[in-house]
């Protein structure tokens, strides 16, 4: 049985939607798991030297990891 306590708040089911978008999205342009989380957890020069993974509790900075993923898949990288 599922209790009160035991669901997500609403900012914790965004920021969870988010690192599964996020971590799909870099397999497909790093092209492995490994590749996604190991970038996902370093920090980025494209972001101001923050770990994408920080950055993913706000819809700006969702929006930013998303900007810089697609930037990598066009070979942008600054």
């Amino acid at each position: 049985m599922t209790t009160a306590k035991d669901k997500l708040n609403p900012k914790h089911s965004h920021a969870a939607l988010a690192l599964m978008e996020v971590t799909e999205a870099a397999e497909k342009v790093l092209g492995s798991r490994l590749a996604a989380k190991q970038w996902l957890t370093r920090p980025a020069i494209a972001l101001d030297r923050k770990r994408p993974i920080d950055l993913l509790t706000s819809t700006a900075g969702i929006q930013a990891v998303k900007d810089l993923l697609t930037r990598i898949e066009h070979g942008v990288y600054s």
